[in-house]
C-alpha cells in the first residue's frame, strides 16, 4: 500500500491485516508548514505513522517512509532531521527512509488537465544535496533506503 497517513486509523488498521508492504510518504515535520503545503496539517498523519509502525513491527510488514524531496518546500535539512528523529523515537517498525528527490515527470498531467504546474521552475536537487541530506537520516540512526 501506498498512503499519505490521512485516512481513518480504522480503515488503515483493516487493511494492514492484509498487507506485507506499506510505504508512507511524510513531507513536513511542522504542521502549519504541512497545512501551508498540503492543505491539511499532520496531526492525524503523524499519529497514523506511529500506529502504522506499531503494527508493521508486531505484524512483520515492511515500512518504508518516504520523503519526498522538493526544494525550498521540503528539503532543509532541518525538516529532514525533524522527520527522521521522529522516524527513529516513535517509528521502531519502520525499516528505514526513502529520500525521494523532486522531478518534473508530472508536468505532462497537469497540462494534459489543463491546470497551472506551479512547480515547473523547480530543478531537482543535486547528488550533493540529496548526499547531505542522507547523512542527516543516517546521524538520527535511520537507514537510507535506496530503490535505483
Amino acid at each position: 500500500m501506498e498512503t499519505c497517513g490521512a485516512g481513518l486509523w480504522r480503515d488503515y488498521e483493516s487493511l494492514l491485516e492484509l498487507l506485507d508492504l506499506v510505504f508512507l510518504d511524510l513531507k513536513h515535520i511542522d504542521s502549519t508548514r504541512h497545512q501551508y503545503l498540503t492543505g491539511t496539517g499532520n496531526e492525524r498523519i503523524l499519529d497514523n505513522a506511529v500506529r502504522i509502525a506499531e503494527h508493521a513491527k508486531d505484524k512483520n510488514i515492511e515500512l518504508v517512509v518516504r520523503i519526498p524531496v522538493v526544494p525550498g518546500l521540503t528539503d532543509s535539512p532541518a525538516n529532514i532531521r525533524g522527520l527522521a528523529s521522529f522516524v527513529a523515537r516513535e517509528m521502531k517498525g519502520a525499516a528505514g527512509i526513502e529520500l525521494m528527490p523532486y522531478h518534473k515527470l508530472g508536468r505532462g498531467k497537469y497540462l494534459s488537465l489543463e491546470r497551472e504546474y506551479e512547480l515547473s521552475n523547480l530543478q531537482p536537487p543535486s547528488n550533493e544535496h540529496l548526499d547531505s541530506l542522507k547523512e542527516i537520516v543516517s546521524s538520527c540512526g535511520v537507514k537510507v533506503i535506496e530503490y535505483r
